[in-house]
């Protein structure tokens, strides 16, 4: 039941309102306190005192105080209004006057979205879709069902996933209602339903139909010569191609987003149709993405902007998707405490804000994280990251699919679990093959070549004479040899330096064992002397310990 304070009487009637109100308390319907504004606020003492009242009262007459109190409320109560417009819809709606409702169910969900309030925003939005259902179809109606729609894209993603079904629905109805507006209007709402239907295709993984959405995003921007929308268009392509493994394309766009971005053109209120702050979410993507090219530092500098980006003009999902790319960045370092640290804030903000598209992610990055250094958690690290995944999988997310399951191989690498590490590598190598998803597609073929070294090969040779066993584990040899190389290879076309060099360790080692140490100085060395920075991470510093031991052999 709704507090009902009572500051001043429109109709001048304030002791007669106050004398009838007294009555109600003392015979114990009301109960009556002073609020911090010192005004008097009235509620009835038991919700079923209060529902038995407004039932005795006839439907025609409880439809009258409805639109009274909507009509003072919107005269007399501004504020009110401003900070509680569903207050207002609630009323309009039980007054059964449909049209007012849906104006202020759609500032509601406006307002709740705005302020990263999801489930509110879905909740008032759909109350407006539902009312104008039970209208006539005219255009009219039309333009207001392709405002609720388009703002009900964004708390759908934030609430269900980017993935699920409910979105795409959402913004193929929205498509569907701008081919009925004028062609003016049309230009003004095409840019946003295009980005949230690339959204939706993207993590679902259908890379060619968000490459093509971005394309079409991108050609809008231009024509229009609007640089808010172009920075969106390059965010869009720049993400696809860093998926798709065309990392010096994805750089250009993300570069070129970054360059276009102005604080002062994106005010907070104004990207909520997009849901994160296209600077931070640019610079985020471009942290795991530098680090990739070879740019260790680079990467840092970038994760570092978008943090103090979100420090700033705080805005959740955005700070969100900077510490998801922020964990990724970490884990691709091998940073334990930061993938630590950045996983439970990640977790924490997605349960403060009810954003369950990003929730599995962190417990991928903490059970990573506990598995790496605490003793006696490797299991429970482990059940972690593959809750996580499976978490994951559930929300039809699919992007990352096998970057977490890469993951999830390490750590199973990292334990000696060989036969689950290579099933689940096994798994990931199909998913590149189906999905395009090819931005570790690199490392699932180093740690495949690593979790084969670490199994049993001789076990494949039982019962066989001493020249079979022999040819057996020559081949077992030249099938390790074949995934490290193809890793490379890999690597190598997608500019990936990060992924060339810590192949390239691996490979170097397993060739030491085969005595050929002068080819593996001279696969390594050039590879190592072409980075410029980051010579204190782990993977530059193996691989200078490695040219050392190589030089002394």
């Amino acid at each position: 039941f709704t507090p009902v304070s009572i500051d001043e009487d429109p109709e001048g009637d304030l002791t007669w309102v106050d004398r009838e109100l007294q009555k109600l308390v003392e015979a114990e319907i009301l109960r009556t306190r002073q609020s911090p504004e010192n005004k008097r606020i009235y509620r009835f003492k038991h919700p079923l005192i209060r529902e038995t009242a407004y039932q005795a009262l006839l439907k025609s007459t409880r439809q009258a105080y409805h639109r009274r109190i909507a009509t003072v409320l919107r005269k007399s109560f501004g504020e009110v209004v401003k900070a509680q417009p569903e207050f207002v819809a609630y009323h309009y709606t039980e007054g059964e006057m449909f049209d007012r409702a849906i104006e202020f169910w759609q500032q509601a969900g406006q307002r709740a979205v705005e302020r990263s309030a999801n489930v509110e925003g879905v909740r008032h939005l759909t109350q407006g879709l539902s009312l104008l259902e039970t209208m006539p179809e005219t255009p009219a109606r039309a333009a207001r069902e392709l405002v609720l729609q388009t703002t009900l894209g964004p708390a759908l993603i934030a609430t269900k996933g980017y993935a699920a079904m409910e979105v795409e629905k959402t913004y193929l109805r929205a498509k569907e209602l701008l081919e009925t507006m004028p062609n003016n209007e049309r230009m003004l709402l095409r840019f946003p339903i295009l980005f949230g239907l690339w959204l939706s295709y993207l993590v679902r993984a259908k890379l060619q139909t968000a490459q093509e959405l971005g394309e079409q995003c991108l050609v809008m921007a231009q024509q229009q010569e609007n640089p808010v929308l172009e920075v969106e268009a390059h965010r869009a392509l720049g993400a696809t191609l860093f998926y798709e493994g065309d990392l010096k394309t994805a750089r250009a766009h993300v570069e070129a987003g970054i360059e276009k971005y102005d604080l002062h053109q994106h005010p907070v209120d104004a990207f909520f149709h997009y849901l994160a702050d296209p600077g931070m979410t640019l610079r985020a993507y471009a942290a795991p993405l530098m680090w990739c090219m070879g740019y260790p530092e680079q990467a840092l500098s970038q994760l570092e902007a978008s943090q103090q980006m979100g420090e700033e003009r705080p805005h959740p999902f955005s700070q969100v998707v900077s510490l998801q790319f922020g964990a990724l960045l970490y884990q691709q370092r091998g940073e334990t405490e930061k993938v630590d640290e950045y996983g439970t804030d990640l977790l924490k903000m997605c349960r403060e804000h009810g954003f369950s598209v990003w929730e599995p992610t962190g417990k991928i990055y903490k059970g990573w994280a506990l598995q790496q250094h605490s003793e006696g958690s490797h299991a429970e690290g482990i059940a972690l990251i593959r809750e996580g995944i499976s978490e994951w999988e559930d929300n039809l997310s699919r992007i990352l699919s096998p970057v977490y399951l890469g993951i999830l191989a390490q750590a199973y690498e990292q334990q000696g679990l060989t036969k689950e590490g290579l099933e689940t590598i096994e798994i990931a190598l199909d998913f590149v093959e189906e999905s395009g998803i090819r931005i570790n597609e690199a490392e699932l073929y180093r740690l495949n070549g690593e979790l084969l070294l670490k199994s049993d090969s001789q076990s494949l040779s039982t019962d066989l004479e001493e020249s079979e066993m022999s040819d057996c584990a020559s081949r077992f040899n030249r099938f390790v040899e074949t995934c490290f190389k193809k890793s490379l290879t890999i690597a190598r076309n997608q500019s990936a330096k990060s992924w060339e060099l810590r192949t390239a360790v691996s490979y170097c080692r397993f060739m030491m064992t085969q005595n050929r140490h002068e080819e593996a100085y001279n696969l390594l060395n050039p590879i190592y002397d072409w980075f410029t920075e980051g010579f204190e991470t782990a993977d530059l510093t193996d691989a200078f310990e490695l040219l050392q031991a190589l030089k002394g052999e």
